[in-house]
């Protein structure tokens, strides 16, 4: 899917990159939250999965799996959004520092009009 390097791409293409990777792992953390919860009450509810054996161990098992993932799910979105969030810290130093020098060549201009 994302076949540049990261050092690569502009800001905004960064920050776009980050704030999708955000929304996939919502995604995630949300399909496998419910299915770990819907799991876990199955395991409390049904009758057949009330009883140790194979059964049980195999619901138990992919319960455990839905919860490894959205643990993951869950890290990966926290890290996106951090970056997400120090992209655009970045951009908005870029842009401050811009204008900064936009405002000191003008001021030189106006300086210099009167020497």
């Amino acid at each position: 899917m994302f076949n540049t390097a990261e050092n690569d791409l502009s800001l905004p293409d960064r920050q776009v990159r980050h704030a999708l990777a955000v929304r996939i792992a919502m995604v995630l953390l949300a399909f496998f939250s419910a299915a770990w919860c819907l799991l876990q009450w199955t395991l409390t509810s049904e009758p057949r999965f009330m009883v140790e054996g194979i059964t049980r161990q195999f619901v138990m098992l992919e319960s455990f799996a839905c919860a490894a993932v959205a643990t993951i799910a869950f890290v990966f979105m926290i890290a996106n959004g951090i970056a997400w969030l120090a992209t655009t810290l970045k951009m908005r130093r870029q842009q401050n520092g811009q204008a900064r020098q936009l405002a000191v060549k003008r001021s030189v201009q106006r300086v210099g009009a009167y020497v």
